[in-house]
C-alpha cells in the first residue's frame, strides 16, 4: 500500500497541475505534428494507436488530478499518476524509436528532435514534482541512450565506448537540467506562497484596523453631528471636518487593500456628468480661492450629457488629484478639463505648481510614497491618493497617467469607459418628515453606537429602542410591533447572522439592515445572501441612514 500524499507534495502536485493544464493545448497540438511526421515513415495505423493512447492518457491524467484535489488523502492517485506519465511518454517514443530504425538520414533526425523536445518539456514543465518528472523522462532517456547504444554496440569497442560516454554525458546534463529546473521552480513557487500570505496577512490586518478604528469614529461623527444640528459652534464643526477627513482614509486603507487583491468593484450608472463635474467644481472652488488660486472648470462641448459611469470612484478620483494639485501649488491655476477620448472620457488635473521631478514616474503610483521627505513634511498627505486612483481607473477600464508635455506645474490625465446613456425616471423618495410615528430597534453590542443612531433618528419623529445582544431582542416580547431593526452582525455571544435567523423564525416580517464596521465586499454579499435588506457600514451618516431607511421601507 502506498503512503498518502504529505502536504507538502500536495501542494507541489497542485502547482504542477497547473502548469500542464496550461500547456496542455500546446502539448497536443505538437503530439498531433511528431504523430502526422511519423506516419510517412512508421505504419500509420500504429501511430493512430499510439496517439490515441497518448491523448487517454491526458484525460486520465486531468481526471487523476481532479480525484487528488478532492481527495488529498487518496492513496492510490499518485501510483496512477506515474503510471499514466509512463504508458504516456511510451506512447509518444515508439513511433520516434521506429524512426530511427529505418536507417535513412532525415527520418533519424527528425526522431533525434522527437526525443529531445520531450525531454525539453519534461525539464521545463514537469520538474516541479520529481518523481512524476523522472516518471515522464524515463521512457525518453531510455530510448534516447538506447538507439544509440544498439545503433554503434555491434561495430567495435571503440564505437561502444563512444556511444557509452554519450550516454553518460548526455544523462549528466539531463538530471543537471532538471534538477536545477526543479529546484528553481520549487523556490519560486514558494516565495509566491511567502508573497500571498504576506499579502493576505496585510489584508486582514488593515481589515481588522478599520474595524477598530470605525467603531470609535462612529462614535466621534455621529455624536458630533448630533450636537452640531443642535447648537452648531466653530468648535464642533471642527471636529465634525477632522473626523470626517479621518472616515475618508479608512476608506482608502480598504481601497488599496481590495485593489492590491484584485476585488475592487466598479457600480456603474446613468449620470448627469455635466452636473457632477459642476459639484466638483463647487465644492473645490472654495478651498482653491482661501489659497489664493484660481479654479477653472472646461468641459469639451461634444461631452455627452448622460453617461454610464461610477460617478462616485469618479469622483474619489478627481479629488484625489484635485487635493494634490492645490496642496502642491502656492499660485497660479489648477484646472479641471473633460474631453472625448478613444476609451470613452478623459479628464486631465492641470496645476501651476512645483511640478515633479525627473524619474518621479517610477514611484509615482506605488502606496505609501512621496516625492521627497521634506516634501511630505511640507505639504502632509497619506500617500495613498495616487494608487488608489490609479488601481480606480484600471477598474473603469482606463489608465492614469502623468503626461510630461505640461511645460509648467503638472498635468495628470484619466481616461475611463464613459458610453453615452439615457437617464431612468428617478424614483421619488419621501422627505424626512415620511419617517415620523416609525419605530426602529437597534441592536448593537456597543451603547455608544445605540446612542449616535438615537440622535440621529429622534428629531425626526423616529421611536427608537434598543437592545445589547442578540439574546436580548428575543426576550422582547414588542419585536412584532416595530417598523424596522438595524442588527449589528459582530456581536459577542449570538451574532447577527444567528440573530436574524431566530426573528424570521419568530414570524418578524419587518425589514432588517444590518450595522457593521467591516466594510469589505464579501461581508456585504454574504449580508445580502442570508436576507439582510441592506448594508450600513459605520461610521453612520444621517443622509445614508434616511436613504436606507427610506429604501426598505418603501412598498
Amino acid at each position: 500500500m502506498f503512503p498518502p500524499v504529505s502536504p507538502r507534495s500536495y501542494r507541489l502536485l497542485m502547482r504542477q497541475r497547473q502548469l500542464l493544464d496550461d500547456e496542455r493545448t500546446v502539448r497536443v497540438f505538437s503530439s498531433l505534428a511528431a504523430a502526422t511526421l511519423s506516419a510517412f515513415f512508421v505504419p500509420p495505423l500504429l501511430v493512430a494507436v499510439c496517439f490515441l493512447v497518448l491523448i487517454l492518457c491526458e484525460i486520465a491524467h486531468a481526471n487523476e488530478f481532479a480525484r487528488l484535489e478532492l481527495m488529498p488523502q487518496n492513496r492510490r492517485t499518485l501510483p496512477a499518476l506515474i503510471l499514466i506519465a509512463v504508458v504516456g511518454d511510451t506512447a509518444f517514443i515508439i513511433p520516434a524509436v521506429m524512426m530511427w530504425f529505418t536507417g535513412e538520414t532525415f527520418p533519424q533526425f527528425a526522431s533525434i528532435l522527437m526525443l529531445v523536445g520531450g525531454l525539453m518539456n519534461v525539464t521545463m514543465v514537469r520538474a516541479i514534482y520529481l518523481p512524476l518528472g523522472f516518471a515522464n523522462a524515463l521512457p525518453l532517456v531510455v530510448a534516447m541512450i538506447g538507439v544509440q547504444v544498439v545503433t554503434f554496440a555491434h561495430l567495435g569497442w571503440t564505437e561502444m565506448i563512444a556511444a557509452f560516454l554519450f550516454a553518460s554525458v548526455f544523462l549528466n546534463y539531463f538530471l543537471t537540467a532538471l534538477l536545477s529546473n526543479h529546484r528553481l521552480q520549487k523556490e519560486l513557487y514558494l516565495a509566491r506562497d511567502t508573497a500571498v500570505a504576506r499579502s493576505e496577512s496585510q489584508t486582514r490586518f488593515v481589515a481588522n484596523m478599520s474595524h477598530e478604528l470605525r467603531t470609535p469614529l462612529n462614535a466621534i461623527l455621529g455624536l458630533s453631528r448630533a450636537m452640531t444640528e443642535r447648537a452648531p459652534t466653530p468648535e464642533l464643526e471642527l471636529i465634525l471636518s477632522k473626523s470626517r477627513h479621518m472616515s475618508l482614509l479608512v476608506e482608502d486603507m480598504l481601497d488599496l487593500s481590495a485593489i492590491e487583491v484584485g476585488v475592487l468593484k466598479v457600480d456603474p450608472a446613468p449620470c448627469d456628468i455635466h452636473h457632477a463635474f459642476g459639484e466638483i467644481y463647487r465644492e473645490w472652488q472654495k478651498t482653491a480661492a482661501e489659497k489664493g488660486l484660481s479654479f477653472v472648470l472646461r468641459i469639451a462641448p461634444d461631452v455627452p450629457q448622460i453617461v454610464l459611469v461610477d460617478i462616485a470612484r469618479l469622483r474619489q478620483c478627481i479629488n484625489n488629484l484635485l487635493s494634490n494639485a492645490i496642496r502642491f501649488t502656492s499660485f497660479g491655476t489648477v484646472s479641471l478639463h473633460l474631453e472625448q477620448h478613444l476609451a470613452g472620457l478623459e479628464l486631465s488635473v492641470l496645476d501651476t505648481g512645483q511640478g515633479l521631478p525627473i524619474g518621479a514616474e517610477e514611484r509615482l503610483f506605488h502606496p505609501y510614497q512621496q516625492f521627497s521627505e521634506s516634501s511630505a513634511l511640507r505639504h502632509g498627505g497619506s500617500g495613498l491618493g495616487l494608487a488608489i486612483s490609479h488601481g480606480l481607473a484600471r477598474t473603469m477600464q482606463g489608465d492614469l497617467r502623468l503626461d510630461r508635455s505640461h511645460t509648467r506645474g503638472a498635468c495628470f490625465r484619466m481616461c475611463f469607459a464613459a458610453p453615452p446613456a439615457q437617464m431612468p425616471p428617478k424614483p421619488a423618495l419621501a422627505d424626512k418628515n415620511s419617517l415620523l410615528g416609525k419605530s426602529v430597534l437597534v441592536v448593537d453590542d456597543v451603547a455608544t453606537n445605540r446612542l449616535v443612531i438615537r440622535l440621529l433618528l429622534e428629531p425626526l419623529g423616529v421611536k427608537v429602542t434598543e437592545a445589547a445582544s442578540g439574546e436580548a431582542v428575543l426576550n422582547n416580547k414588542d419585536l412584532a410591533q416595530v417598523d424596522l431593526v438595524l442588527l449589528d452582525i459582530h456581536m459577542p455571544g449570538l451574532s447577527g447572522h444567528d440573530t436574524l435567523g431566530h426573528m424570521r423564525a419568530s414570524g418578524l416580517v419587518a425589514p432588517i439592515v444590518a450595522l457593521s464596521a467591516d466594510a469589505h465586499f464579501t461581508q456585504r454579499e454574504a449580508a445580502f445572501r442570508i436576507g439582510f435588506a441592506d448594508y450600513l457600514t459605520k461610521p453612520i451618516e444621517l443622509e445614508a441612514l434616511v436613504e436606507t431607511i427610506q429604501k426598505v421601507m418603501r412598498p
